[in-house]
């Protein structure tokens, strides 16, 4: 599982030769894709997301993640449940407070964690998520953790 998620991680890194948008800071056209219908790693959650040609959801801004809680709720009250969702945020092989987005390799500059948060419990919470909490406050967790994700889709460029 570790050389897999190693192997996943180098493969993110190297593909990517540039951002892959062409999006300026602050500017939010994402839309984000809730799912629920099944609960799998931090790394195969990323995979999932790129086998759609959507990433695993980044959150750059306000703008972001009042857009993630709307998909998140919507897609709560057509099932009748809540849940707690991957996003595209790791710290796998960085310091323990400093995370990246693993589908644009670029630092996560806009935080919005929960109290408390990141505190990497047990020493190996390397992934972020959203839901621990409620609403989408943002929470460290083992990336062996099996959970529903949020992937993105964004204008893709060529590098």
């Amino acid at each position: 599982m570790f050389i897999n998620s190693v192997l996943v991680l180098t493969l993110a890194i190297t593909a990517i030769g540039c951002s892959g948008s062409s999006m300026k800071d602050g500017e939010s056209p994402n839309r984000y894709v809730v799912h629920r219908d099944q609960q799998v790693t931090f790394f195969d959650a990323w995979k999932l997301c790129h086998r759609d040609g959507h990433r695993l959801a980044t959150v750059n801004s306000f703008g972001d993640s009042a857009q993630l809680e709307e998909a998140i709720k919507a897609a709560e009250r057509r099932e009748k449940t809540t849940g707690v969702y991957w996003i595209g945020a790791t710290n796998v092989y960085i310091t323990d407070q400093e995370y990246m987005w693993l589908s644009t390799n670029e630092p996560v500059k806009f935080t919005h964690y929960a109290p408390g948060q990141p505190d990497n419990a047990w020493w190996n919470e390397n992934c972020l998520n959203v839901g621990q909490f409620g609403g989408v406050l943002w929470n460290d967790v083992s990336c062996a953790s099996t959970l529903a994700y949020v992937c993105e889709e964004y204008e893709k460029v060529e590098c």
